[in-house]
Parts: structure tokens; C-alpha cells; sequence
């Protein structure tokens, strides 16, 4: 029959003290790696907008207006499906509404609330003049959102590791420069003689709800309709 040999208590009692130390940091350093874990990801890799075909998006957008030496934010709630349909409906920090664009193929209306008026007719960047004060064509979005290169001459674009990086439109100078990507997130600089707009571009979802609705403009009779 074995004997069972024992350790004396004192020593019993540190040989426990000194494995509990020792389980406490095996812990300790799983933790940590979980931790490290959890970081890369939040170093996410930016998210490749360039296969997406349709998207909704929330973006704030700080402006300079480098004429009057004025800076300002709003808000831009962005619908868009490539290529075909787009509007973006514009608002104040507080949620005030200040002007929709609804662009659809090549057709464009434009509501500027504050100035009770309603503009319709072809797109072109003198339509844009009408909310943003600033001529600019509204295909840019498409760029801008779906992070693809403007096909048009005019516009000569630049890449890093498959992502756009910067766009430029050899006439008018209009520069597009995309900043940072975390994720889904992204940071785009549109810059212009007369003005500076940052967007901060968040909260990206694929689908795009109730498209019959959004993509409808409801005037109230009383705004002042000029076709352009």
C-alpha cells in the first residue's frame, strides 16, 4: 500500500498562494490578449464601397465658406443607389430641415426650405449653386459614397491600395481628397476656391428603407417652383 506523503501546512499554504499568483496572471494575460484582440479589430479595415450598389448613410459635414469667413455644420441624411438615384436631405444641428436634392438619372430637384423655393429640371453644378451656394456637379456623391473614380474626362482620379484616394477636376479645380477609413467610416474633404467641406460619413446600412418614399419629393404649394 502507498504511503501518501504531505506537505507540512506552512508549506502547503504557499505552495496555494503561490499557484493562486500564478493562476491570477495566467488570467490577467488571457485577458490581455482577449484585449489586444478586441483592438485589432477596432483597427478594422476599411469597408469596400466600391461593391456596394445601393446604401443609406448619415454624415455631418463641417463647412468653410472661405468667401465670407464663416464656418458652419449640418447634417446630411444620404440615400443613393449608383449611378441612378441620389438625395440628400439637409438639416441643422438641431434637426431643423434646410434643403433636399433629389437627383434622378440626369434630373435634378432641389428644395431650399429657407428660401421657400423649389427648383427643377437638368442636373448640372450651377444646380447645386441653388442650396450649397457653391457650383458643383452632384455626380460627385456617387464618388463620394461609393468610392469610385468619376468617369469623365474632366476628372482625373488616384488610388491607394485599392481605395480612392483623391479626385480632381482639371477645369474648375473642385478637389475630393478621402482622408481616413475605419471600417465603415470615412472622412472626405471636398475642396473649392470659395469653399471647404469635411464630411464625416457614419452609420452605413445596404438597404434603403421604403425606397417608393424616399426617393419623392412633397412640395408645399407654397414654395416658389423655378425650373432650371
Amino acid at each position: 500500500m502507498g504511503t501518501r506523503v504531505s506537505l507540512p501546512a506552512k508549506k502547503v499554504q504557499a505552495s496555494n498562494y503561490l499557484k493562486a499568483i500564478q493562476d491570477k496572471y495566467k488570467n490577467i494575460y488571457k485577458i490581455l490578449i482577449l484585449v489586444s484582440g478586441f483592438s485589432l479589430i477596432g483597427c478594422q479595415t476599411a469597408h469596400k464601397y466600391n461593391l456596394e450598389s445601393q446604401g443609406s448613410w448619415e454624415a455631418k459635414a463641417l463647412v468653410k465658406d472661405l468667401k465670407q469667413n464663416k464656418n458652419f455644420i449640418v447634417k446630411i441624411d444620404s440615400f443613393l443607389v449608383y449611378g441612378k438615384k441620389m438625395k440628400l436631405e439637409v438639416s441643422s444641428p438641431f434637426g431643423d430641415l434646410l434643403g433636399i436634392v433629389l437627383l434622378k438619372g440626369r434630373k435634378i430637384e432641389i428644395v431650399n426650405v429657407q428660401e421657400r423655393k423649389y427648383y427643377f429640371g437638368k442636373s448640372s453644378p450651377a444646380a447645386l449653386k441653388k442650396l450649397l451656394k457653391v457650383a458643383m456637379d452632384p455626380q460627385i456623391f456617387y464618388a463620394i459614397y461609393f468610392d469610385r473614380a468619376l468617369e469623365n474626362k474632366m476628372w482625373s482620379c488616384t488610388s491607394d491600395d485599392g481605395y480612392l484616394k483623391e479626385c480632381m477636376n482639371l477645369k474648375s479645380k473642385l478637389k475630393l481628397t478621402w482622408i481616413s477609413r475605419i471600417g465603415k467610416k470615412k472622412t472626405v474633404l471636398i475642396e473649392h476656391r470659395k469653399v471647404k467641406i469635411q464630411l464625416n460619413i457614419k452609420n452605413f446600412s445596404p438597404e434603403i428603407k421604403e425606397p417608393e418614399k424616399i426617393f419623392q419629393l412633397r412640395v408645399p404649394r407654397a414654395f416658389r417652383r423655378i425650373r432650371i
